[in-house]
């Protein structure tokens, strides 16, 4: 599937403003996915470090193997944060009264949950869904960042918006005009296609784009998403896989990581090396003046039910296709689950603060709470495969 190419002005198929509306925007984040947590050197032996996963406050350490562990941040005897405490040989040694845990959570006779960690390109990646489903899960593909012939760079910031609108960031790069006055940005000359392939969605734009000396050349930028994982592709130079760790349970807290890689020959690395905290800023500060839009952005559509329109028709089909990608996905993984009965009160009330998105068979929409309700009929329990922020309605 995909829409023609257009050699001429963007604008000229910019001008109609629709209504847009996403199903995307019903969810707190994408799915089950391992996501970048903290960087390994912010995970210390004989320390600990308090993080935010979801809705999951986490302490995280190393083991006596100098593997890191995440553990919920509450000790179950009082409730008292685990990371107010110390870790000794490997076991996390609670503030309060000493008591002691260990990496599997095992906490004298009671049980600490814990969440999957493993570490990846100097990066500690947790995952996001039940941790059943954790091993048949990969971590992501970052191409050819941390491999040799790259120089990479890794960059982080927190930002409170919603992941769709992130999503809208990036596939609308006629947004260039935010970054105008940026050193090495692009511009948009023409929209390209929308392809739909397995598992992924891919844009692509025809733009003016600069080399690392800052000279003009002409090339295609490609935006391509693959569950949980952007790629942007600037023509070969240079590439970024981007993704975003939800902090806070209806995903509106969110930290955007970048890994860029530049390729570089063997005399050109030394010289890429030096200018590497010049590129950060440059990166840093374009990624700012997104995260000024997006949370005013957030803010108009969550807290001031601004109904949105859309000028660009690539959000438009890159919504619908890659969301229905995602819930088909998330129906998949869902279904291996087992079903349990839950208070309907409760996911009543999740779903009306959109930190829980309930599908269904056949649909391409996940439910309202209103939807839910009168599904639910009235009755006290609903039965359903979940995990921490989607669920599936058992059959």
């Amino acid at each position: 599937m995909s829409s023609p190419m257009s050699d001429h002005d963007p604008t000229s198929k910019l001008t109609r403003l629709e209504p847009y509306e996403t199903p995307l925007r019903l969810i707190p984040y994408p799915g089950q996915a391992w996501l970048p947590l903290c960087r390994s050197g912010d995970v210390r032996e004989r320390s600990c470090r308090s993080e935010r996963l979801a809705q999951w406050r986490l302490v995280l350490f190393r083991d006596a193997e100098g593997m890191v562990r995440a553990l919920e941040d509450r000790c179950p005897h009082r409730g008292v944060p685990l990371s107010l405490g110390t870790c000794e040989r490997g076991r996390l040694v609670c503030a309060y009264h000493g008591m002691q845990a260990d990496g599997d959570g095992r906490f004298g006779n009671l049980r600490i949950r814990t969440v999957p960690v493993q570490e990846h390109a100097g990066i500690v990646w947790a995952y996001t869904g039940d941790q059943r489903l954790a091993q048949e899960s990969a971590l992501p593909d970052l191409g050819r960042y941390g491999k040799q012939g790259s120089v990479d760079l890794a960059v982080d910031l927190d930002m409170k918006t919603h992941f769709s609108l992130a999503l809208d960031n990036g596939v609308d790069l006629t947004h260039d005009h935010l970054h105008r006055q940026n050193l090495y940005f692009f511009k948009i000359l023409s929209l390209g296609n929308v392809v739909e392939g397995d598992g992924y969605v891919e844009v692509s734009y025809r733009a003016k784009l600069r080399n690392e000396y800052n000279q003009l050349r002409e090339g295609m930028i490609r935006t391509r998403f693959a569950g949980p994982l952007a790629m942007l592709d600037f023509d070969g130079q240079p590439i970024i896989y981007s993704l975003l760790t939800p902090r806070d349970a209806n995903g509106r807290w969110l930290t955007q990581w970048w890994f860029a890689s530049f390729k570089a020959t063997r005399w050109q690395r030394p010289q890429f090396w030096v200018a590497m905290p010049f590129l950060r800023r440059i990166m840093l500060n374009a990624f700012k003046q997104d995260k000024l839009v997006l949370e005013a952005e957030a803010k108009a559509v969550f807290d001031d039910n601004f109904a949105q329109t859309e000028r660009n028709p690539m959000v438009r089909e890159v919504g619908a296709l890659w969301g229905r990608q995602l819930l088909a996905e998330s129906r998949r993984r869902l279904a291996l689950l087992p079903v349990q009965s839950l208070p309907a009160r409760d996911v009543l009330s999740q779903v009306a603060r959109r930190e829980l998105a309930v599908i269904e068979e056949g649909r391409t929409w996940p439910l309202t709470e209103a939807e839910l309700a009168q599904r639910l009929n009235g009755q006290s329990c609903v039965r359903m495969h979940r995990d921490w922020a989607h669920a599936l309605l058992a059959s």
